[in-house]
């Protein structure tokens, strides 16, 4: 009796222990079938999530490459509108020359008519006398007997012709005239020549050249700028040969001659200057002009910058002269004092390492900023 009493707790226990361990062995399962449950949907959010990121992907790849296409068809556009403008501005820039280059052409061509004109007119005075000395000529050599009253008439009247001559000093006036025809015809053979130097240049992409004389070419093709109220002074040292484009640098030369002289109002003066140092060559072109404001010189190199009227100029000559120095591995800087005047300092180096290639830089930018 007292084991019964005794085992039947014991095995009481057991159940228990049993019944636990069970409901813990349950539990265990059950939380594994929750946490796969729930792995599973995290790994379905997941999968979803990665689709729909995907797709998002591939929207925006899609919206990315239209953006693309988009941006570099503005870029064309751009380039097309930036070709067109430097076009503009070339056809601007060289119509303005061009007009000064045809008053300086003008200019002798017209007392060269005039001259000429008059000489005309003298012609038949000299004529007259040609005419009578061969009158008395033909006469003298006749088989008619020498009427010596009318032979002193014909000899007589020669002489008067020849003291009308000699007293109206026809036959220097004419010297004179025709010296300053072939002065004037000189001039313009000087300027054609430059002319055709600058063309010879633009075909002529890559040479070692002295820049003296390219300063020089550009002094005659901007006469027309300058005659009137600029005194030239020139300050010239031996310079070695420097291998460039000979047409760009004329171009950033003559753009940088003529704003000078536009920045002279009454009467000023220009200096160029031209110095080796080293393996470089310094070129300055200086001006007593209205100089430029501090908080314009950062600005000034600045496509598109100008300080001039509307219709007057666009900007881009000092922002392509300056990217023409550039791609010759030189610099093009300033220095200016507002109502003393301004320097701009060209360095170049001697040895470029520039290649033949089509020329697209504009070949007369004078006074375009």
């Amino acid at each position: 009796m007292r084991f019964q009493v005794l085992i039947y707790p014991l095995l009481g226990l057991i159940a228990l222990f049993a019944a636990v361990f069970t409901y813990y062995q349950t539990l265990n399962v059950l939380v594994l079938i929750i946490g796969a449950v729930l792995l599973l949907l995290l790994l379905g959010l997941v999968s979803l999530q990665l689709q729909r990121s995907h797709k998002t992907l591939n929207q925006a790849n899609t919206a990315l490459s239209k953006v693309t296409r988009e941006l570099q068809a503005r870029i064309s556009e751009l380039q097309q509108s930036q070709a067109q403008l430097v076009q503009s501005e070339k056809m601007s820039s060289l119509g303005q020359m061009v007009a000064g280059v045809t008053h300086e052409i003008n200019t002798p061509l017209a007392y060269t008519r005039s001259n000429t004109v008059l000489v005309e007119s003298q012609l038949g005075q000299i004529h007259g006398l040609v005419d009578a000395c061969a009158q008395q000529a033909d006469y003298l050599m006749s088989d008619q007997a020498v009427d010596e009253d009318q032979l002193a008439e014909q000899i007589g009247h020669v002489a008067v012709l020849a003291q009308e001559l000699r007293r109206d000093m026809i036959i220097e006036e004419m010297r004179e005239l025709l010296h300053n025809n072939i002065s004037g015809l000189d001039q313009i053979t000087e300027l054609v020549s430059n002319l055709k130097n600058f063309s010879r240049l633009d075909r002529q992409k890559i040479a070692s050249v002295d820049l003296n004389e390219g300063l020089d070419s550009v002094l005659i093709i901007a006469r027309n700028e300058l005659k009137y109220k600029v005194d030239l002074i020139k300050d010239y040292g031996q310079l070695p040969p420097v291998r460039c484009s000979p047409s760009q640098i004329n171009q950033v030369f003559l753009n940088l001659l003529v704003n000078a002289a536009q920045a002279i109002e009454q009467q000023g003066t220009i200096t160029l200057r031209s110095r080796a140092e080293n393996d470089q060559v310094r070129i300055e072109i200086e001006d007593t002009g209205k100089g430029i404001p501090a908080h314009i010189v950062p600005h000034i190199f600045d496509p598109f910058f100008t300080t001039k009227d509307v219709g007057e100029g666009t900007g881009l000559g000092l922002s392509i002269a300056f990217q023409i120095v550039q791609q010759h591995g030189g610099t093009l800087s300033v220095d200016s004092t507002p109502g003393h005047g301004t320097k701009f300092v060209i360095i170049l180096p001697v040895a470029s390492q520039l290649v033949d290639e089509p020329d697209t830089a504009i070949p007369y930018l004078a006074g375009v900023n």
